[in-house]
């Protein structure tokens, strides 16, 4: 007999409409990552937006291509229950520059976090660890995934406690990330954009 937890798990599908998207989203974020008072510098190598910045350039039809539709495809594919609805908490982009890169970290203050690979010219270095043992023991359940078959056009979405980390690439590289809530009860008004609450009928 054998019981499998849900989680954790990493799910990935194409993004509808991206080379359009691509094409208008691209160029606003290159200037914007040239304004000082917009971004802030995690490393030399990088570049990323406020997660609490608003960004008229990013349409409700494009939310709904790159988040609402593939957590959707996600909670039907992997047979999960869905809250009452869900609400954007979050959402920046990330410029990396060659030899740029992110430490390992999570998002756990939320419950799933995305990650839209905008502008990709190499293989996709995003690295996941899930460890399920510590120190002192030996950690010999502990496993990690580069995520080299996810390409540009696609989106990741994960649980927020799942640590992750892009590893030091050779090319430029866009990322369009983001952080959703589970509301069990009435939607909760969201500080990115109006239009940002999926319910689940």
């Amino acid at each position: 007999m054998l019981f499998e937890f849900e989680n954790p798990f990493i799910f990935w599908t194409s993004v509808k409409d991206h080379e359009k998207m691509k094409e208008q989203l691209v160029p606003r974020i290159r200037k914007d990552s040239l304004n000082e008072s917009l971004i802030h510098r995690p490393n030399e190598f990088m570049v990323s937006s406020f997660y609490s910045q608003t960004y008229d350039y990013i349409t409700d039809e494009m939310l709904k291509n790159f988040v609402w539709d593939p957590l959707e495809q996600m909670h039907v594919e992997k047979k999960i229950k869905t809250p009452k609805n869900y609400t954007l908490d979050s959402l920046w982009w990330n410029r990396y520059y060659p030899k740029g890169y992110a430490k390992v970290h999570s998002h756990a203050a939320a419950d799933w976090s995305g990650v839209y690979l905008l502008h990709l010219e190499e293989p996709n270095l995003t690295n996941f660890y899930a460890h399920f043992g510590h120190t002192p023991n030996t950690g010999y359940m502990n496993q990690q995934q580069t995520m080299d078959m996810v390409k540009e056009g696609d989106v990741m979405i994960f649980p927020s406690f799942l640590e992750h980390a892009f590893h030091p690439g050779e090319k430029e590289r866009i990322i369009i990330a983001f952080d959703i809530l589970a509301h069990h009860g009435r939607p909760v008004v969201n500080i990115v954009r109006k239009n940002t609450t999926k319910l689940w009928v």
